[in-house]
């Protein structure tokens, strides 16, 4: 089932793919030094690949159909460590984005779309040590996106903190698919901070919507609330509305704490109470 729906959403990227050019992007010897300058450059489609081992960024407001793309090692794992002093802005609610094999650090968000995009995809991408930013109207230390689809696939959320949000904010998504991810190390406070490493809200439209997470690693995360009873989810922190569902395979999770007087759901907190109910919440 989630190959399946992998594959439908996939074709999303596709469409525009086979005719892409390529833009590189490095401290010197690349089409362009800066990710901004290669963004205005590009059309729809096309790839823009960071070939440089390290790259501060100031981040970029993106309103094309793009590819941001970093280099691997043999084994396939990301080596292009990008510095993030800004965040990747999406701007075009018709939009399709896709990151892949990249690392991030830095004391600000990476992907950020408040007003809703059609569909992104974040793959074999590493996020350590990010720290999120309070009261900057975009919440989520790492990634905060409303979109129609939303797929992480292969990527590290390590040591970041989350101050306004959740480390990755999930925003009214009709499909939502988290496979082979690992979050740990990522610690939560504030007394909106519903959710450390993990906040999938349905309370904005659509109202039907499916979480699907799979083959993942949710350890060692932490909350500690302002207020008592905001202590909630460490690892995963679900706002269900009407038709959502939720399902849960083959996940470990381990040492997440929820810290308050009223602390609760160290593992996941599933709220539907306020604004409707769940048809399946399963755990394998």
């Amino acid at each position: 089932m989630y190959r399946v729906i992998l594959a439908t959403v996939a074709l999303a990227f596709s469409s525009v793919a086979a005719s892409a050019s390529t833009i590189t992007v490095c401290a010197s010897g690349c089409d362009y030094t800066s990710i901004q300058d290669a963004v205005d450059a590009a059309s729809e489609g096309d790839v823009i690949e960071i070939k440089s081992p390290s790259l501060a960024s100031q981040g970029a407001f993106i309103g094309k159909s793009i590819t941001l793309r970093g280099e691997v090692d043999f084994d396939g794992q990301p080596t292009t460590l990008v510095t993030a002093e800004a965040p990747f802005y999406l701007t075009n609610p018709k939009m399709d984005f896709r990151m892949e094999s990249l690392r991030f650090t830095g004391a600000s968000g990476i992907v950020k779309a408040n007003a809703g995009v059609e569909n992104v995809e974040i793959a074999n991408c590493h996020f350590e040590e990010v720290q999120g930013q309070p009261n900057d109207g975009l919440q989520g230390a790492v990634v905060y996106i409303r979109s129609r689809s939303m797929v992480i696939w292969r990527c590290r959320f390590q040591d970041c903190v989350a101050v306004d949000d959740a480390v990755v904010s999930l925003q009214g998504q009709a499909i939502t698919i988290i496979q082979q991810s690992l979050f740990t190390g990522n610690r939560g406070s504030a007394y909106t901070s519903h959710g450390t490493a993990l906040g999938v809200f349905g309370s904005f439209p659509p109202a039907a919507g499916s979480l699907m997470i799979d083959d993942c690693v949710f350890n060692d995360n932490q909350i500690i609330a302002d207020k008592p009873d905001y202590a909630r989810g460490a690892a995963i922190y679900i706002l269900g509305t009407g038709l959502f569902t939720a399902s849960i395979s083959n996940t470990v999770f381990s040492e997440n704490v929820a810290v308050g007087t009223e602390g609760q759901g160290g593992a996941v907190y599933f709220d539907g109470a306020e604004s409707g109910s769940a048809d399946s919440l399963t755990f394998d």
